[in-house]
Formats: structure tokens, C-alpha cells, sequence
């Protein structure tokens, strides 16, 4: 691996709180910006021009000066007695490799954007310096991306020949830069930007299957958060363990160990990272969400409880909470209780004895619209009932949306305004955020899943019911 034979004791540096932040971002509610802030600034994000790419592909980058083998830089963290919960901790998986599409211009991009803000030398780089294996990686990122682009005509198994042969290579000019920098003041963000491109594209190898970038990816950041706990670097790595562990989990089925292994390291980063706040939650929070959509519902407590001990005072504090009580519901009696627009009280209680689909939805969802087949086929052939818990502000797209579809069951609306929207009283207590969201309670009025999807809604007359895991 590259960073044991090094000795990694670096030269103390007053790194500002900015130049340690990293953040990832976040669909639905709250969208956390910025990978990494170096001391360099964090300027927009450059875009390079059509004529620059041209220019990068014609003139493909060759490494004049080979670096050092792997083996030479970095040592091994084997046989440790020490924590068993240690980054180093692979887990002994199958990795199914890539296709072009799993590689999106997403994980290239973030190493790259690093090496731009880079300040800017007065004089050419030259061969055998950390600033020229960087702008060797730059290139060979340049042309992945272009590669990936769906403009490329290149044949895809030809794109993933190439994309490997670029990666093996900013392993190659990133251990170089790493073993020149790293006891270097003035080469700090050079170093950090080395680090973070040899982790991306140990990432990307290991998406690809290769078992040997794997390991070489957990070893590189077990010793970094060994030897550097604070620093930039150990962040970075120990933050692409986390997105590749949340990779192979989307990507894999619903039992697939890589999932319970993105749960372990997101817990992990929060426990090590604790200034690492904004970034730390992103991850427990999507660890959790992707264990109640699979309705493995122990580990999801576990990563909201985690946010709620490690950040108790963390702005989020109140969506933290909801959550939590949200997949708590599940395998317990659920009681809801609600009016319809017209003042009649719907209750959970009158279908006692059927399956029941809590629909939260709202009049501006397309998405709804696509799942009414569905949802009519539960209730009309296969004995299933809704109670919907409308979303909407406005009364009138209320019901004009149920005058213009058929939208199965009963609905819960309130008369007043205050209790609407994104103060429905059910949606606002359990955390509701997304419409349409589907929750399956059972004929004994037990819940059973808190985050269906129309996939595992129509799965539903030949599975009969949802079992979840703890």
C-alpha cells in the first residue's frame, strides 16, 4: 500500500478549520455542498473547454519518469491485534465489476476539481515533482471523463480498458507525488491532492473488480487514520471507504454484506471525524435510508442513534429525531387517525383484518400518478386497502387531482391551513419528507415498512406481506 513505508510524521501545520472541512451533498432535504476545502480556496468549479480537451486527447500524457512500484511506498496493515474495528477490516466479498455506466463522470470529477485549485505555478513544472505528477493526473482524469462522455464513440469494452490503464496509472504518479510531499510544509496541498486522487482511483479499480485495489484502498486508510487521525488526508480516505461500501450496497441485492459494511464505516468515520460533522451525518443518514428501503431496520436505528449521541447539537437535530421515530414503528402496533376533507374521521382501525397501504402523497407528484395502476390493483384484486396522507397546501389541486384520477382508498386532509403541507401533523412527527412515500401495515395493524417502493408494492400478491430484519 502507499503510506506505510513513508513514516507519515508530518511537520506540524496550523491548518485553518476551512482547510479541514469536507462535506458531501445530499438529496431531498438538505443538500450539504463542497467535497474538500483546501488552503488554496474553494473557488467555483472550472470547466474545461471543448478545445482544451481536444488538445489533452491528442497529446496523451506518458510518465517520463516511472515512479516507484507500490510495494516500495506503502507497507501493510496485516495480522493487527489491535481494535477489531479497524478501517483495515476488508470484508472477504465479490466484487462484480463495473459496467460504463456505474463509472459516471461523478467519481472522477471531485479528484480533479482538487488538482485545479491548486495554486497556480510561476514557473513550468518539471519531471520528477509532486506539481508534475499532478498535472499527469489531471490529464489522465481529463481524458476518463471524456471517455465516459455519452459523446464517445469508443467502444465500451475499449472505455473500461482504458479507464483501468488511467487509474493504474494515477496510482502510479500519485504514490510518486505522495513519497516526495508528505514531509513537506510548503507541498501540503499537494500531498492531500495526491492522496485523494490515488483513493479515487483505487475506487474505481475496485469497482471494476480488481480485489487487490480493494484491499490496497482499506490498508491506505487505516494507516492514515493511524498515523494522521486529524488530517486532511485521513478524511479523504477514510471518506472513499464510505462511498464505495455505499456503492457495491446500492448495486448489490438486498442481502448483499456490502450493505451492513456501509453502515459499519459510515458509524466509523463518525466515531474517528468527529469535526467532520456536516459530512459524518450525510453518510449515517444515507446508510440508515438505504436500510429501511430494504427494510433492515436495526442498523437504520443504529446510524440515526449514533448522529443523535456523536452531534447532539447538530442543526438537523428535529429531522434526526422523526427518522428515528419512524423506523421504530415498525414491528409495532400503529395507530392513525385523521380527517377527510369533508370532516368524516378515517381511522386505521376500520380495516382491521386487511392489509393496509399508507400512501403519502401529493397532487404535484408524477411519480404518483405512475404508481396508481399499482396501487389499484392491490385494492381492487388483491384485497389490499389505502389510506392516503395528502401532502398538498391548497384544497382545490386536493381534489381536482382526485376528480381527474383514480386514486384508490380514503384520504386525509386537514381543514386547517396550519396543519397542511409540510405541516401535516403524520408526515411532520415520523419524518415524511418525500411524496409519494408507501408504508405497509399488516391485518393485526402492525407496521411492517416504512419506505416501499412501487417495485416492492407490486411484488406484494405473490410475496402476501413484508417481513422486516433486524
Amino acid at each position: 500500500m502507499v503510506l506505510a513505508a513513508l513514516n507519515l510524521v508530518m511537520k506540524p501545520t496550523n491548518l485553518s478549520p476551512s482547510f479541514r472541512r469536507a462535506s458531501f451533498g445530499i438529496t431531498h432535504t438538505f443538500c450539504l455542498m463542497s467535497l474538500i476545502v483546501f488552503a488554496s480556496g474553494c473557488g467555483q468549479s472550472e470547466t474545461i473547454s471543448e478545445q482544451e480537451q481536444e488538445k489533452t486527447l491528442k497529446s496523451a500524457p506518458n510518465i517520463v519518469q516511472l515512479g516507484p512500484e507500490d510495494h516500495q511506498l506503502f507497507g501493510r496493515i496485516e495480522n493487527s491485534s489491535e481494535n477489531p474495528q479497524t478501517l483495515a477490516t476488508v470484508p472477504a466479498l465479490t466484487i462484480r465489476p463495473a459496467t460504463q455506466t456505474e463509472l459516471g463522470p461523478e467519481i472522477q470529477t471531485a479528484s480533479l476539481e482538487l488538482i485545479r485549485r491548486l495554486p497556480a505555478e510561476k514557473v513550468p513544472v518539471t519531471s520528477g515533482t509532486a506539481e508534475w505528477d499532478l498535472e499527469q493526473i489531471s490529464a489522465l482524469m481529463t481524458e476518463s471523463e471524456a471517455l465516459i462522455s455519452e459523446d464517445s464513440e469508443v467502444p465500451e469494452s475499449t472505455r473500461l480498458v482504458r479507464i483501468r490503464e488511467n487509474n493504474q496509472r494515477i496510482v502510479s504518479l500519485a504514490s510518486h507525488a505522495i513519497s516526495i510531499s508528505y514531509d513537506e510544509p510548503d507541498q501540503v496541498p499537494q500531498f492531500n491532492a495526491a492522496v485523494h486522487s490515488l483513493m479515487e482511483a483505487r475506487f474505481q479499480l475496485a469497482l471494476q473488480g480488481d480485489e487487490a485495489a480493494l484491499q490496497e484502498l482499506y490498508n491506505d486508510a487505516a494507516l492514515l487514520a493511524k498515523q494522521q487521525p486529524d488530517s486532511v488526508a485521513a478524511v479523504i480516505a477514510s471518506g472513499t471507504i464510505v462511498r464505495l461500501a455505499e456503492k457495491l450496497a446500492l448495486r448489490n441485492e438486498a442481502d448483499s454484506p456490502w450493505l451492513s459494511e456501509h453502515v459499519r464505516q459510515a458509524k466509523l468515520f463518525a466515531t474517528n471525524f468527529r469535526n467532520e460533522e456536516a459530512r459524518a451525518i450525510v453518510q449515517l443518514i444515507s446508510a440508515a435510508e438505504l436500510c429501511e428501503k430494504r427494510n433492515i431496520i436495526l442498523p437504520a436505528i443504529e446510524c440515526y442513534t449514533v448522529i443523535q449521541q456523536t452531534f447532539p447539537e447538530t442543526p438537523f437535530k428535529e429531522r434526526i429525531e422523526a427518522s428515528l421515530r419512524r423506523v421504530s414503528l415498525v414491528n409495532r402496533k400503529l395507530t392513525i387517525e385523521g380527517p377527510s376533507i369533508d370532516g368524516k374521521t378515517i381511522t386505521l382501525k376500520e380495516y382491521a383484518g386487511q392489509h393496509v397501504i399508507i400512501a403519502f402523497w401529493s397532487s404535484k407528484s408524477h411519480e404518483f400518478v405512475n404508481h396508481l395502476d399499482v396501487l389499484n390493483q392491490l385494492t381492487k384484486n388483491e384485497g389490499y386497502a389505502v389510506i392516503g396522507i395528502n401532502l398538498d397546501s391548497e384544497p382545490q389541486n386536493f381534489q381536482d387531482f382526485l376528480s381527474s384520477h383514480d386514486v384508490p382508498g380514503q384520504h386525509i386532509f386537514y381543514p386547517l391551513a396550519d396543519l397542511r403541507g409540510a405541516n401535516q401533523p403524520f408526515a411532520k412527527q415520523f419524518g415524511v419528507s418525500e411524496a409519494p412515500s408507501y408504508w405497509l401495515v399488516d391485518a393485526d395493524g402492525i407496521a411492517r415498512a416504512t419506505a416501499l417502493s412501487v417495485e416492492q408494492l407490486s411484488k406484494l400478491p405473490t410475496q402476501k406481506s413484508i417481513t422486516a430484519e433486524n
